[in-house]
């Protein structure tokens, strides 16, 4: 997998608990490339993924705050993400113990305090969904 950040937009009220995207050297110790790029145009809004994150996220209340930053995404296993294509990569603080594909099934599940969903910023399309420190 790789995936190179091209902006970044904030999400969140200042009245609610901060919300932090997972940092460039966290997706990097699951494997994932990050390079800076400049901003493009991209068929799907902020507005339209986060709606979809609710979508995928039923019991997730709507006034939930996240942060979004705009990414090139591919993975070279999947056939379906073989190119790079522009994603959101959406985050929002929920505490969960979920399994990750990047943590060693032999390795004890950390407890995290954040959620992640990349939504293809052409299609609207969930790509991916794992739990973040």
């Amino acid at each position: 997998m790789s995936l190179s950040v091209l902006d970044l937009t904030l999400a969140s009220s200042s009245a609610q608990p901060t919300v932090a995207a997972p940092t460039p050297a966290l997706l990097r110790s699951y494997g994932l490339n990050v390079s800076l790029l400049p901003p493009s145009h991209v068929p799907i809004s902020i507005r339209q993924a986060k709606n979809q994150v609710f979508r995928n996220f039923s019991q997730l209340p709507p006034t939930t705050p996240m942060v979004a930053e705009l990414l090139m995404f591919s993975n070279s296993h999947g056939p379906f993400l073989s190119k790079p294509q522009p994603a959101w990569l959406m985050t929002w603080r929920e505490k969960t113990s979920l399994q990750t594909p990047f943590v060693p099934p032999t390795q004890h599940v950390p407890t995290y305090t954040h959620m992640n969903e990349i939504i293809s910023a052409t299609t609207g399309q969930m790509l991916l969904a794992f739990p973040s420190p």
